[in-house]
C-alpha cells in the first residue's frame, strides 16, 4: 500500500529512455523531465534487471547536464540524499530493484531537493513555488492524515531560521520539513535564511 500511495495518482507523463534498448543490457535507464513555472528537473528510474547486486556509474551527460554542471541527487526509496555530484552517480543497486532519483540543477542557495508524497518528487504535490529577500516558499498539496515530507538542500553559507510554526530537522546540508493536517488540501510553506 505505501508503494501505490506513492505513485497514484498516475500523472501524463511520457518517460523517455536515455540508451536504446539492448538484448544483453543488465540495467533500464527512464528518464522524466519535469518542467514547471518555478523549476525543471529530472527524475531518473535506474532499474536492475538481473538476480545480482550490481554497482553502475550514472553519466549526467545521459540527461543532457555538461560535465562540471553541478546538480542534486536524491533517492527516494531509500529516502537519502546522496549529495552533489558534476559527472556521476555511483549506485549499488539490489537484484530487481529500482533507484528513482530526483536530479536538480545546483542553484547555489536553499532548494527543494524532494517530496516523499509522490515518486516524482514535486511534480504533483508542489503548486507554487519561489525563492526571493532570503525566503523559499510554496504551497504543497496535501492528503488529509499522512505525513508529507519537504527536503531542502541548504548550502554552506546559509543558516535556517526556526519558528515554532514549522517543524524542521536539519542535518548534513539537508533540511526537512513534515507536514500533517487533518484534511486534504494546499498547503503554504516558507522557510527564511
Amino acid at each position: 500500500m505505501t508503494i501505490y500511495r506513492k505513485i497514484l495518482p498516475a500523472m501524463r507523463v511520457r518517460p523517455t529512455e536515455l540508451k536504446a534498448k539492448e538484448l544483453d543490457t543488465d540495467v533500464l535507464i527512464l528518464n522524466n523531465c519535469i518542467r514547471n513555472p518555478w523549476e525543471s528537473y529530472h527524475v531518473v528510474d535506474v532499474f536492475n534487471t538481473t538476480e545480482h547486486e550490481i554497482q553502475y556509474a550514472l553519466s549526467l551527460n545521459c540527461i543532457g547536464k555538461r560535465p562540471g554542471e553541478r546538480v542534486l541527487v536524491y533517492d527516494f526509496w531509500n529516502e537519502r540524499f546522496l549529495g552533489v555530484c558534476d559527472r556521476e552517480v555511483l549506485l549499488t543497486i539490489p537484484p530487481y530493484a529500482s533507484v528513482v532519483l530526483a536530479i536538480r540543477s545546483d542553484e547555489g542557495r536553499p532548494q527543494l531537493v524532494s517530496v516523499s508524497r509522490h515518486v516524482l518528487q514535486g511534480a504533483y504535490e508542489i503548486t507554487n513555488m519561489k525563492w526571493e529577500k532570503e525566503t523559499l516558499s510554496g504551497e504543497v498539496n496535501v492528503v488529509a492524515n499522512a505525513e508529507c515530507k519537504l527536503r531542502f538542500y541548504v548550502p554552506a553559507g546559509y543558516l535556517l531560521k526556526t519558528t515554532k510554526d514549522i517543524s524542521v530537522n536539519q542535518e548534513n546540508g539537508l533540511a526537512e520539513l513534515t507536514v500533517i493536517r487533518p484534511e486534504s488540501g494546499n498547503v503554504q510553506w516558507k522557510l527564511e535564511f
